[in-house]
């Protein structure tokens, strides 16, 4: 924290003496564990001094990392904290909006979570699937096609979210080859399980008399 100095004159000495100026205190109720993705209620206990916040992050995170998600605590108390999408050990802090100082930390740990994918492994190009899905759905998550390598946005050609229920219809790209249907976090679009499907052109179809003259 900041230092305040004292200065003692006797004679035709000085001696400086310094005091540390005392952080104040905060304390961070939370869950010691809860699933990826998911939102807790968090409360708190602190100054409340402007721009004041409580953060989620790894503990070895520095700078800006420190916090993926995070609320003003001005927002109330409880308040809601999305939870990251990658499991593991997490530290929830109470940040001073001033320097960023932490003044009261909290340990909780991330569990997985799953998700299912039920469709056709082949299709025809153009084609409406049906596909039946489990998973958490939390708000924003979605089921997509695209191309397996493909990156950012070019990862899902079609989609649809989940908050409609299972199972759902997708459209299936208009180019022949292997695609993937994934589950995508809404948070951060990162892929929680994926299933192949090969598309091919549509078939020729045949007719010809059920008898004919030799």
């Amino acid at each position: 924290g900041e230092a305040q100095f004292v200065a003692i004159t006797g004679g035709a000495t000085a001696v400086e003496v310094m005091f540390e100026q005392k952080l104040p205190t905060a304390r961070i109720i939370a869950p010691a564990s809860a699933a990826v993705g998911d939102t807790i209620q968090v409360g708190w206990a602190g100054p409340a001094l402007e721009n004041d916040y409580i953060g989620i992050g790894k503990p070895d995170a520095t700078g800006n990392a420190r916090w993926d998600n995070f609320f003003y605590v001005a927002d109330g108390n409880p308040v809601g904290l999305l939870m990251p999408t990658e499991p593991g050990d997490y530290l929830i802090k109470y940040y001073l909006g001033e320097d960023r100082t932490v003044i009261a930390e909290t340990q909780i740990s991330l569990t997985p979570v799953t998700a299912t994918i039920d469709a056709p492994s082949e299709a025809v190009v153009g084609e409406d699937i049906t596909v039946t899905w489990s998973g958490p759905a939390y708000d924003g998550d979605y089921i997509g096609i695209g191309l397996p390598g493909a990156t950012g946005n070019s990862r899902w050609e079609n989609f649809f979210y989940l908050d409609e229920g299972s199972p759902q219809k997708l459209k299936i790209p208009t180019t022949v080859g292997t695609y993937e249907i994934s589950y995508f976090f809404g948070q951060d679009r990162t892929i929680l399980t994926t299933e192949t499907i090969s598309v091919s052109e549509v078939g020729a179809t045949i007719s010809a008399p059920a008898d004919a003259e030799a």
